[in-house]
């Protein structure tokens, strides 16, 4: 699992905020004390996001690792997949079509 950054949406924001106003790149990653490719990784996933996007950009990513979690944990569970596990197999098969796995998710 990834750390969980120190720092906001809002923190985050607005270091780019000042990089886009002309402040060099290496002096706000020293004030914050990051690194250079801390700042170009927050460039990539927030840039030109206002903070309210970010922030649900976040909650959005958060709830989708929750609801991942949640159907791993389904799926470990599932009289299905234990029959899978004893014949040393994917039960689900990779060619299998949408309307075989949405059966196989509702058992």
């Amino acid at each position: 699992m990834a750390r969980r950054s120190n720092f906001s949406e809002a923190e985050m924001g607005g270091a780019l905020k000042e990089i886009e106003g002309g402040a060099k790149q290496a002096d706000v990653a020293r004030r914050l004390g990051v690194t250079g490719q801390t700042i170009m990784r927050w460039r990539s996933k927030y840039g030109g996001m206002d903070v309210n996007e970010a922030q649900e950009k976040k909650r959005l990513e958060d709830e989708n690792r929750k609801l991942r979690a949640l159907v791993a944990q389904q799926a470990s569970t599932s009289p299905r997949s234990k029959r899978s596990w004893e014949k040393g197999g994917d039960d689900l098969g990779a060619t299998r079509g949408r309307r075989d796995i949405e059966v196989a998710w509702s058992q």
